[in-house]
């Protein structure tokens, strides 16, 4: 990528204050504050792990994004965004939630953490806009099955 690990992970209280780890990764909220670099970076690594392959999705999307995973080493691991999906009609807000981690770093907790850290993001900002919930749209068959959904909804 031609960076080294100090430049991509910025100086404390940067673009990318705020960041937490877990279990080895570096969990970084980049919600409404994105860069473009950060989104250069994440289209960069969909296409490359074959995530997205077509341009005006994968642009659109670095807009929407709300956690950057990094890995130990510094590389993407994985990313959470989120897009409007629909209004209820009490006007409040739906979000479409994606979560892409590559398969190098796919693990249940990994998942979860990027997926709870998510929600609870999103359910802080919408003290300013209320949102009535998230809704995870699934590209991957896997996660459509009975087991998964009755996980994801014991889990909130």
């Amino acid at each position: 990528m031609g960076t080294d690990r100090a430049e991509v992970l910025g100086s404390p209280g940067g673009p990318e204050a705020g960041r937490d780890s877990f279990r080895g990764y570096l969990l970084i909220p980049v919600y409404r504050t994105v860069t473009v670099e950060q989104r250069r970076e994440a289209i960069r690594f969909w296409f490359e792990e074959g995530a997205i392959n077509e341009s005006c999705v994968a642009e659109r999307r670095s807009h929407e994004l709300v956690l950057v995973a990094r890995a130990p080493d510094g590389h993407l691991a994985g990313l959470t965004s989120v897009s409007l999906g629909r209004r209820n009609p009490d006007g409040r807000t739906v979000y479409d939630l994606r979560v892409f981690i590559a398969p190098a770093h796919r693990n249940l907790y990994l998942v979860r953490e990027l997926t709870d850290r998510t929600r609870a993001l999103l359910k802080a900002d919408s003290e300013r806009r209320p949102a009535s919930g998230m809704r995870l749209v699934a590209d991957n068959p896997k996660l459509m099955r009975p087991g998964m959904r009755r996980y994801l909804e014991r889990h909130g």
